[in-house]
């Protein structure tokens, strides 16, 4: 930090977020997502943001989906800034939009977005992970509206598509909570 490379901390601070997430430390993943965002955004490290911006929706929704004041400050940076066309910003835009259509208890419009997202992934780094993304919000979705097993049928498609462990593991833990 004291160099003030804004690119590589905002990296880091990606990382750390995602290592708090399988810890399953809330708040300090939140905290270095919103870092990673901000550093993210005033270095033009737009992979960077979209990422965390992404995980850091995704994390709130399904952890905390009443908590969605918590980062309107991110979301309206998010959305005022001028992104060159990216291959997730897309994406990035219907997670959002779907998550906030959802705190208004838009459910309806909620689940077009987080379905539409599914359409919007365009990325040879990992998609899977971006569909179970999309598949958990959609199952949050679900389970707010008292569906569980519609929940279930979301997490169960993702579980057949991946074998990635980390994934797997991330889905069985939501299954129990259904």
């Amino acid at each position: 930090e004291d160099l003030d490379m804004k690119d590589i901390i905002a990296n880091i601070s990606l990382n750390m977020a995602n290592i708090f997430c399988v810890l399953d430390d809330y708040d300090s993943a939140m905290m270095y997502y919103k870092k990673a965002i901000h550093l993210a955004a005033e270095s033009e490290e737009y992979s960077t943001l979209l990422t965390s911006m992404s995980n850091m929706l995704a994390l709130l929704y399904s952890a905390h989906p009443d908590r969605f004041d918590e980062i309107v400050p991110e979301t309206n940076m998010f959305r005022a800034m001028k992104l060159p066309d990216l291959p997730m910003s897309d994406y990035t835009r219907s997670i959002m939009r779907g998550i906030e259509f959802s705190s208004k208890k838009d459910y309806a419009s909620a689940e077009r977005e987080f379905i539409n997202s599914l359409k919007q992934i365009n990325t040879v780094y990992t998609p899977e992970r971006f569909r179970l993304q999309s598949y958990s919000l959609l199952a949050t979705l679900e389970y707010i509206r008292g569906n569980n097993p519609k929940a279930v049928f979301w997490l169960k498609k993702s579980l057949n598509e991946s074998g990635a462990p980390d994934i797997r593991a991330s889905i069985y833990y939501r299954l129990r909570q259904c």
